[in-house]
């Protein structure tokens, strides 16, 4: 669906999109732990790029909080706006990562977007992931 393109500057990681065919509207959007796309079987569903695994947590917070909150997933990034065409050639800040977090995992977008928080549900609610791409490790 196109490309993400990473840049280290002084205040994180500048996150530059080039994506089309994505519905319209924000998107959640997180970078998970293993750098694997393939699909995985969750209460015995198979779950698109669920071989991703969860959310990038070094710390073990366990927590959902947006990617300027320092006590959730490092992983928490900003949401990815998409325009009515169904594209986003967009510039985000990952504040909290330097490019070698990034390097061997993998980032996804959800369908619908991103509260920031657990509640009232889980990972912010943006439910099923819709999209997936490895980050190489060099």
């Amino acid at each position: 669906i196109g490309t993400i393109r990473l840049e280290q500057n002084e205040h994180g990681v500048l996150m530059v999109t080039d994506l089309k065919d994505l519905g319209p509207g924000p998107h959640g959007f997180h970078l998970h732990e293993n750098p694997d796309c393939g699909p995985a079987t969750k209460d015995d569903e198979p779950t698109p790029a669920g071989a991703a695994g969860g959310p990038y947590d070094p710390e073990n917070t366990g927590a959902h909080k947006g990617p300027f909150s320092t006590d959730g997933h490092l992983g928490d990034l900003p949401r990815i706006h998409v325009g009515q065409e169904g594209e986003s050639e967009q510039t985000y800040l990952a504040p909290r990562l330097e490019l070698n977090h990034f390097r061997g995992r993998a980032h996804v977008i959800h369908q619908g977007s991103d509260n920031y928080s657990d509640d009232p549900q889980p990972l912010g609610g943006g439910g099923a992931r819709v999209a997936c791409g490895v980050v190489p490790e060099s």
